[in-house]
C-alpha cells in the first residue's frame, strides 16, 4: 500500500510540473492539491482492494485445504 501511495505523489508531481504548467516548473495553487487528494484516493483505494482480494484468497485456500482433509 505504500507503494500506491508514493506512485500518486509522483504522479501528482508529474501531472502539475509537466502537464497543467506549460512552463515544466512545479508550483502549487487550490487546483493542485484537489488533484492530490483525488490522485491519493484513489492509490488509497486501490491499495485496498488489493489487501482485500488477496485475503480472500488466502482463507479461500484455507477453506480448501481444510474441507479436503
Amino acid at each position: 500500500m505504500g507503494a500506491a501511495l508514493v506512485t500518486a505523489v509522483m504522479a501528482w508531481f508529474f501531472a502539475t510540473g509537466f502537464l497543467v504548467n506549460a512552463a515544466g516548473l512545479l508550483t502549487f495553487v487550490g487546483q493542485d492539491f484537489i488533484r492530490l487528494t483525488v490522485l491519493l484516493g484513489a492509490s488509497i483505494t486501490g491499495g485496498a482492494y488489493g489487501v482485500r482480494a488477496r485475503r480472500r484468497a488466502a482463507f479461500a485456500a484455507i477453506a480448501l485445504a481444510v474441507t479436503e482433509e
